[in-house]
C-alpha cells in the first residue's frame, strides 16, 4: 500500500478507517469479542483494543477521525503569544 505524499491515509482511506471504527463501536455495544471484531474487520486485535479503550472513554464520538493531522495544523512558534527574540 502506498501512502499519500505526506504520509498517513488519503481522505478516502480516513473515511474507510473511520467506518471500521464506528462499525466496531456498534459491536462493542452488542458485547462482541475483540478477536471476532478484529477477524471480521481484517484489522489487528491491538487496533480493536485501542478502539475499545477510546470507545469506553468517549463513546462512538471518540472513534471519529480528527481531520488533517500534523500537515493541517498551524506551525509551532507562530501566531499570537509567540515573539521572535
Amino acid at each position: 500500500m502506498r501512502y499519500a505524499q505526506r504520509g498517513g491515509y488519503t481522505p478516502a482511506g480516513q473515511q474507510r478507517r473511520e467506518g471500521l471504527r464506528l462499525e466496531a463501536a456498534g459491536r462493542f455495544a452488542r458485547g462482541d469479542k475483540i478477536s471476532e471484531i478484529a477477524r471480521d474487520l481484517w484489522v489487528t486485535p491491538a487496533s480493536v483494543r485501542r478502539w475499545h479503550r477510546a470507545w469506553q472513554d468517549g463513546g462512538a464520538e471518540a472513534l471519529r477521525s480528527r481531520g488533517a493531522g500534523v500537515a493541517g495544523e498551524a506551525q509551532r512558534g507562530s501566531g499570537p503569544g509567540w515573539s521572535q527574540s
